[in-house]
């Protein structure tokens, strides 16, 4: 029997509050609920935009339980559209090339690959055909950072798939053979929390509203040059620094006061020798 492709937010976690069961592709969802802190897939395969119309971070969410937004690897709990991922076939294959406009060296993929640069050689891939999909792009190695879902089709250059740079760190395969009932379905999201490391190469922060972690969380993995426009508060009052290390910058674009954030909790703005919570923006430190 076929499984209906069903999805339910909540706005709270742990499946609390108000909630809206989503059954097709939707461009805006503003209007049915503020926030999503959890959900349930109760059938299909789901894209979660963090804008209308399909647009901003993509979360690609497989069948089960998500008791908050962290387990499907979210920066915060903003979801504005979702589509549904259709020709899910459980099989993979496409080529990565090179260079933008299929050009170049050619790599070919059949099979979830954990790292790209390990089995390629290469960090960048700049155009890409799937022959049978579909896939979701890793911005790092090991499942790990933005993710982008790539449906069968030609792709001629990275922006094609919504990224911004053309990293690539590693690809997996959505695949149909769901596990016996009532197990979790085999997708990264517990890797990806359980598993940063300052060894691994993953940029990983937690930033909080209030001090002693609390009040609003705001994950991060890259640059943020305007940490306002994502995170909508202007003070930082405490933080969680996952993986690698990290610069907090007084002002926007990296200007003000600097402060260097390693490894480990700062429960509060003083714990990095700030005056006061304000950050302007971050920065991750590629060597140190």
């Amino acid at each position: 029997m076929t499984t209906e492709s069903q999805i339910v937010f909540y706005e709270d976690r742990n499946f609390q509050g108000r909630s809206y069961e989503c059954k097709g592709d939707t461009s805006d969802l503003h209007s049915f609920f503020s926030r999503c802190n959890s959900a349930r897939v109760k059938g299909g395969f789901w894209v979660l935009y963090e804008r209308p119309n399909y647009m901003g971070y993509q979360y690609i969410l497989a069948p089960g339980e998500f008791p908050d937004y962290h387990h499907w690897i979210g920066f915060n709990d903003c979801v504005r559209s979702c589509r549904l991922v259709r020709h899910v076939t459980g099989h993979l294959k496409l080529k990565l090339f090179e260079r933008p406009n299929f050009d170049g060296q050619t790599w070919e993929v059949t099979d979830s690959t954990p790292s790209i640069q390990e089995r390629f050689l290469c960090k960048e891939v700049h155009s890409c055909k799937v022959h049978e999909g579909p896939c979701v792009f890793f911005q790092h190695a090991n499942y790990h950072g933005r993710q982008y879902l790539l449906e069968k089709g030609e792709y001629r250059r990275h922006t094609e798939w919504g990224a911004m740079h053309p990293t690539v760190g590693s690809i997996r395969q959505i695949s149909t053979d769901l596990p016996a009932a009532g197990k979790q379905f085999n997708w990264p999201n517990k890797y990806f929390l359980d598993s940063a490391s300052p060894h691994t190469g993953v940029f990983r922060i937690r930033l909080y509203e209030r001090p002693d972690f609390q009040g609003q969380i705001m994950e991060c993995s890259e640059d943020w040059p305007h940490l306002y426009d994502r995170f909508r508060h202007r003070e930082v009052q405490s933080c969680n620094v996952l993986g690698g290390a990290w610069v907090f910058f007084e002002h926007p674009n990296y200007r003000g006061r600097q402060y260097l954030l390693e490894r480990g909790e700062y429960r509060r703005f003083s714990d990095w020798n700030a005056m006061n919570p304000t950050v302007g923006s971050i920065r991750l430190v590629q060597e140190l």
